[in-house]
Order: structure tokens, then sequence, then C-alpha cells
């Protein structure tokens, strides 16, 4: 199937499961779109000068006319707002899948090199072809809206590897989202490495029109510039950042993967995550975009990425430091912000697991898609989120 035909399935498949309706808020949005009626309408006089007036007897007809344009504005305010929002029943879901570790147990996959193509069909892709057809299956049942994939696509960062992931994941009859892992950073083989970690650039060029369709499926979708120096590796880094919205809903995804090269001899980068605070780095863009699309007190906004934004015991699973996570609170707190984020949704750990950190914030972790894991996210009106559910 080509890249545009696979776009073109997915129109219609959100065309057919989204509400015929327009975007939506909040029932504060409701309220006050009833409750704007001008004065001016009401009395129907001040636009109207003198001299019409006194030439035109005042028959009524400005107080009905005022009355049936309030009406229309309630009726056209109910409309925009989806069925859900009023029931507090669902609205749609998304799944979730993660850690998929393409090429995971072999010296080379594909080609020779790690700048290669192809790849062989073997219990990983397996995984992801019955995790793939899962979702297929349960979309009308839960109304899965998207896939949130949250990283680790390769096992070793090689090109043949992400495209092997890719060409299973553009099976999926519903729009995907991919988050870049620490396992797609720096490529290598048994043989080789890369020079530095170009991994994210190839993440890029690999789904450089997938990245194009999403912006053509969801309203206000805006991804990060790239390349950026990074001063921590020396190098250009492309971070892959990006955020929309979809009925009344907005969805962030993150890219907080060091570059920093694995100790001791081992490849690729270490386990760590950063918030690549300069310029071009995840931060910024994150407290900007936050600052420009959040609806404080909504709850109503998700991040994925592939490290929970935490700290870790002992550094055994590295992800934030103490710092870094101080300083996520004081944003998600921060004036203009505080209760506009729901909260986040990772991999990485391979294990399932739910906490609250920082201002109510939920962080939800999932086991590894190469295990066999697929998650269905329910987002319901009245502001419930269930996550319980596996396929």
């Amino acid at each position: 199937m080509g890249r545009w035909a696979t776009a073109a399935s997915w129109l219609a498949v959100l065309g057919t499961l989204a509400p015929a309706c327009g975007d939506s808020g909040g029932d504060g949005d409701v309220a006050d779109a009833a409750d704007v009626v001008p004065d001016e309408a009401a009395e129907g006089t001040d636009a109207v000068p003198d001299e019409t007036s006194e030439a035109v007897p005042d028959d009524g007809a400005g107080e009905g006319d005022a009355a049936a344009d309030a009406a229309d504005a309630d009726a056209d305010a109910e409309a925009d707002v989806p069925a859900c929002r009023r029931t507090g029943g669902r609205c749609f879901s998304f799944a979730q899948i993660t850690d998929l570790h393409v090429g995971e147990g072999r010296d080379d996959y594909g080609t020779p090199g790690w700048d290669d193509a192809g790849g062989a069909e073997d219990e990983r892709t397996a995984a992801l072809r019955f995790a793939v057809s899962s979702i297929n299956l349960a979309i009308e049942e839960y109304d899965i809206r998207f896939v949130a994939a949250t990283g680790d696509f390769a096992d070793s960062g090689e090109r043949s590897e992400m495209e092997k992931a890719r060409d299973i994941l553009d099976q999926l009859r519903v729009p995907y989202l991919p988050a870049i892992g620490n396992h797609d950073m720096w490529p290598y083989t048994s043989a080789e490495e890369a020079p530095e970690p170009c991994g994210d650039r190839i993440f890029e060029e690999v789904f450089a029109d997938h990245f194009e369709t999403l912006e053509v499926l969801f309203d206000g979708f805006t991804k990060a510039p790239t390349p950026t120096y990074d001063p921590a590796c020396r190098c250009e880094s492309h971070f892959q950042n990006y955020g929309f919205d979809y009925e009344g809903f907005h969805f962030i995804t993150l890219d907080m993967g060091t570059r920093e090269h694995a100790p001791f001899g081992y490849s690729g980068v270490h386990s760590e995550s950063e918030l690549h605070d300069f310029a071009g780095g995840t931060w910024p863009w994150f407290e900007g975009h936050l600052a420009a699309t959040a609806t404080p007190g909504a709850r109503n906004t998700f991040v994925f990425l592939h490290h929970p934004p935490i700290v870790t015991t002992a550094g055994l699973l590295d992800c934030l430091s103490p710092e870094e996570t101080g300083r996520l609170e004081a944003l998600l707190r921060s004036d203009g912000i505080r209760g506009a984020v729901w909260g986040f949704f990772a991999g990485h750990h391979h294990v399932d697991y739910a906490m609250s950190v920082y201002d109510g914030q939920h962080v939800i972790v999932m086991p590894a898609t190469k295990d066999g894991a697929v998650r269905v996210v329910q987002l319901f009106g009245d502001g419930r989120v269930e996550y319980g559910t596996f396929l």
C-alpha cells in the first residue's frame, strides 16, 4: 500500500468515526457561547441612525429578531459540543504501543552496516504485526482514533530496523504518532558504530512523509524545526517534538532522550533522559508550546514520550534528575498552565505501573509491545480517563 493511499484510508476512517461536530470545548465554553447576546442587538436601536428610527415605526420586530438570533446562537453552541461532553460518555479512544525493538538479537539486521535496508521477518516483527492486527480489529469496539507509538522502534538504531517497523505500522487503519526512544538514537551493529548519535536524523528521514500526513490529518499540528546544534553532544540533533488538537483535547509528543554515549564500552546511548534546555532543544519548545496551547484547569492535554518523566531509584533505570523534575513541576504549577495537563504516557521500563506526580499529573507506563502489550486509553466527556484495558 502506498504512503498516500494509507493516508487516504486514515482520513476515511477518521471521517467515519468522528462525530459530526466542530471543535469542542469544556462546559465553561458552552456557557460562554450561550450567554453572548449584545445589548445593542437586544434593544435594536444603537446601530440605526435617528432619522431611520423616526421614519420607521417601532413594531417590535427588532425584539423578536433578537430573540430568534439568541435562540440560534444557543443552538449553534449546543451543536458544536460533542455528545460525550454533554452526557459524560466516551468521546473516543487511542491505543499505545511501545518498545518494539525490531532487530533485537541480531548482530546486523538487514543489509550490512547500520545505514542499510531490508530485514528479515522474525519473532519481533511477528509481535508487531500481531499488535497491529489487534488494534485494527478493536477500532470499532473502542472507537480508536490513533495510536501513540512511544519509542524504541529499533533495537540498535539501524535504518533497516526503523524502516521495517514503519512498513508494519503503515498497515494500521488509523494514524500513528512516532516518538523516538533511546534505542533509536545511536546506530550500531556488532561490527561498527555510527560516529555520532545520528539516529534521530534517520528517524526523521524514515518518517518524513508520515509527519507530513499527520499535519494534514490533525488540526493545529506543529512540529519543532530541526536540526539544532546540541552543545551536550557537540553535534546537530533532530529533536522529535510535536503537538496537535483533536476533538477538544490536545496531544504532545516529546523527545527527552539523551545523546550521550553509553559507558563501559557499550554501544549506543545510555538510558538517561534529559530536558535539553538550550536554543532549539526540547525544554524551550515544550515551555512555549504549553504556553500557547494550555487551557488551565481543563486537564485535556496528554503527553507521549519514551522515558517516564520521573526520577528513578538510584539511577538504575535512569530518567530525569531531581533538578529537572523540579523544573517540570514548577512549569506544570505555573500561572496560565496549571491544571492543563492530565498526564504522561511512556514506555522504556517494560513494566506496567501508574503514579501521580507534580501537580496531580499521572504517569502511565506500559510493558513492551515486543512482549505482546497493547494498551487502549478511553477518554470520557466528564474528564475520566480509563487506561486499564490491554488487547
